[in-house]
C-alpha cells in the first residue's frame, strides 16, 4: 500500500495545488498575479504529463520484462529515477517557491 502511495502522491499534490490557485485566481485582481497563477496551473499540467509519461513506462516496461525477458526491466533503471527528480523537483523547489513566484518577491522563499 506505501508504494501505491508513493506513485500517487504527486497526483495528490497536484489536484490540490490546481484547486489552490484557481481559488486564488479568483480572489485577486491583479492581472500579473492573474499571469503568474495561469503560468503555475500549465506547469503543474505539464509536470503531471512528464510523471504520467514515466509511469505508464515503467508499467509497460514491467509487462515486456514477462513477455520478452528480464531484460525489460532494465528500463526501469531510467523511469524510476526520473519519477523521483520529478517528484522531488514538486516538494522540493515547487511548493517553497510558489507564492513568491505569484507575487514576484523572492523574499518569499519558504
Amino acid at each position: 500500500m506505501g508504494l501505491i502511495k508513493w506513485f500517487i502522491r504527486p497526483y495528490e499534490i497536484s489536484i490540490k495545488e490546481m484547486n489552490y490557485l484557481s481559488s486564488r485566481k479568483s480572489e485577486t485582481g491583479q492581472k500579473e498575479e492573474k499571469r503568474r497563477i495561469n503560468q503555475l496551473l500549465y506547469f503543474n499540467i505539464m509536470l503531471m504529463a512528464v510523471y504520467s509519461l514515466f509511469f505508464l513506462g515503467s508499467i509497460v516496461y514491467i509487462i515486456l520484462a514477462f513477455v520478452i525477458s528480464w531484460e525489460g526491466v532494465l528500463a526501469l533503471v531510467i523511469t524510476l529515477p526520473m519519477m523521483l527528480i520529478t517528484r522531488r523537483v514538486q516538494e522540493n523547489r515547487y511548493l517553497k517557491r510558489r507564492d513568491a513566484f505569484i507575487k514576484n518577491d523572492p523574499n518569499l522563499i519558504e
